[in-house]
């Protein structure tokens, strides 16, 4: 006996699509509303909590001041910076001072380069190995001004303003900024 299995087949597949239950459309919408509503809640977490941790960032954050080398407001009275522009001038009347003899009346002055100062210690001791690793010998000095601890750095004693500055032009040489001051004993 010959059988027809070609519409057996689809016989087979209507009939399971027929016991199956279809999901309704009100029920499928019902699932894409969650899962929209679900996504939405998570973006505004985000957003609030972003904005939360922005506002804390600025209030518990202190505002970073650039590093200021205020020579001039930290600097004993005993001690006076002799400008750049008076340095020249300043040596030429060492010289003359010294050819007439006229060194006697005058208080001895000593010259001192200040090589920086700083309010961090360890800022200033990086700055003195600097300095040594250049062949100088540079100390710390630590001062207190308006409740401030400054450190600052110092080379040596020179008699002459001449002296202090060739030091000065190899410390700018190798891009250190410093200052000449005049130390009255």
């Amino acid at each position: 006996m010959a059988r027809d299995y070609k519409h057996r087949t689809s016989r087979r597949n209507a009939s399971k699509s027929r016991n199956e239950p279809t999901i309704p459309g009100w029920k499928w919408l019902l699932v894409l509303v969650i899962i929209v509503s679900f996504i939405s809640l998570l973006l505004w977490l985000k957003s609030t909590a972003t904005t939360n941790n922005t506002q804390q960032t600025v209030v518990t954050k202190p505002v970073k001041k650039p590093i200021k080398y205020d020579f001039y407001n930290v600097l004993p009275e005993r001690e006076f910076i002799i400008p750049e522009s008076q340095i020249e001038i300043q040596k030429r009347l060492e010289r003359q001072q010294t050819k007439q003899g006229l060194d006697n009346n005058q208080p001895s002055t000593l010259y001192i380069i200040q090589a920086g100062a700083f309010e961090v210690y360890r800022e200033a001791d990086k700055r003195k190995a600097q300095l040594s690793l250049l062949g100088q010998n540079a100390y710390i000095e630590k001062v207190v001004i308006e409740d401030k601890t400054w450190h600052r750095v110092k080379i040596g004693t020179f008699s002459s303003l001449n002296e202090a500055d060739i030091i000065r032009k190899r410390l700018k040489n190798q891009s250190i900024q410093s200052v000449i001051m005049r130390q009255q004993s």
